[in-house]
């Protein structure tokens, strides 16, 4: 086995927990907050699940059989409970609530906000064909718990839940950038078990999660939480329950290894608790001391500017001031700061 080689898809699952953490928080978090919860997130806690969950003596698998093929729970659940933690503690961005109505903030370009969302959508493919293992000679493919596989299965159930997910988000809200998402909560709500999974099954779960996510997403803003991207309902809430749907549909399908539990519904729903604990704990508690030690949000004064004019001085924006009247209030960092000319 390469180790080199999973050493690095495993760096890159731990960057992807703290992309999930990143669009829920912006335009109001420091950057260095952001830097300290996202090092715990992908060092720290997705390992602890990961070791839980995929090592061959992970506690998970050898005492309830557990089942996550594709990281429903060990990489998007983990991140999307963590990232909830946050949010209760960061708070919600200015003026996303008024007289406790919640108000839509437009994204600043939405055709490459959809972009954006499609490119992620492709690098699935990716993402989980990096979870099964090609052994050469008669042993061929194999997922992560050593149970044959192809890559067909693999690339063909994404392709049904990118399919249903798109299709549910549409059914129920009807807007162009949770239509997309839907793509991410389709792929998610099946990747727990894309080996095992038949097509159809796989378009129907993700149809019906699809609906389900925008729901719950409804419901946090409901309480106040603003999610400005909808992370925790498409990561945290649809690996949580794609975890627990192994049970319901694959319940009583053997396990390879010696002794180690068939597939069962309450394996799979202790799982599912197991990896939201472990993401909102500890991103409840490293929020709240940052909070209390005054580290974790930025100045009200820093967020009505825009927070990359503070943080990262720079204008990511310009296009009001093209060509430019005025004086810019960010410094032009390679220019001469003394005036040229007459």
């Amino acid at each position: 086995m390469g180790t080199g080689i999973f050493w690095a898809a495993f760096a890159l699952f731990g960057a992807t927990t703290g992309s999930i953490l990143s669009g829920a928080v912006i335009e109001r978090i420091l950057v260095s907050a952001f830097l300290i919860l996202t090092v715990f997130l992908g060092s720290v806690v997705w390992i602890l699940a990961g070791a839980w969950g995929w090592h061959p003596d992970g506690w998970l698998l050898t005492e309830l059989g557990y089942h996550d093929v594709g990281a429903s729970g060990v990489v998007h659940a983990v991140a999307g409970f963590f990232t909830l933690g946050v949010l209760i503690n960061l708070g919600a961005r200015k003026g996303k609530f008024i007289d406790g109505i919640a108000q839509t903030i437009a994204p600043h370009s939405l055709p490459m906000t959809l972009i954006g969302l499609m490119m992620i959508i492709f690098g699935f493919f990716g993402f989980l064909g990096g979870c099964i293992i090609f052994n050469g000679g008669e042993t061929g493919w194999t997922t992560i718990y050593n149970n044959p596989t192809n890559l067909s299965a693999f690339a063909f159930n994404t392709l049904m839940g990118f399919a249903g997910g798109v299709i549910g988000c549409y059914i129920a809200s009807r807007d162009p950038f949770w239509t997309m998402s839907g793509g991410l909560v389709g792929i998610i709500s099946v990747a727990a078990a894309l080996d095992m999974y038949d097509p159809g099954l796989a378009f129907i779960i993700a149809t019906c999660m699809g609906v389900v996510a925008v729901k719950f997403a409804k419901f946090l803003e409901n309480l106040g939480i603003d999610d400005a991207v909808g992370a925790v309902a498409v990561h945290g809430f649809t690996g949580f329950v794609a975890v627990i749907l192994v049970g319901v549909f694959m319940g009583g399908t053997p396990n390879v290894g010696e002794d180690v539990p068939a597939i069962s519904f309450v394996g799979q729903l202790i799982g599912a608790v197991v990896m939201a604990v472990t993401g909102f704990l500890p991103g409840y508690a490293i929020s709240w001391a940052l909070k209390k030690a005054n580290m974790l949000r930025v100045p009200e004064q820093a967020e009505e500017l825009g927070i990359d004019e503070v943080e990262i001085i720079a204008k990511p924006y310009p296009e009001a001031n093209v060509p430019a009247m005025v004086p810019s209030e960010v410094p032009n960092k390679l220019a001469n700061t003394e005036p040229q000319g007459a």
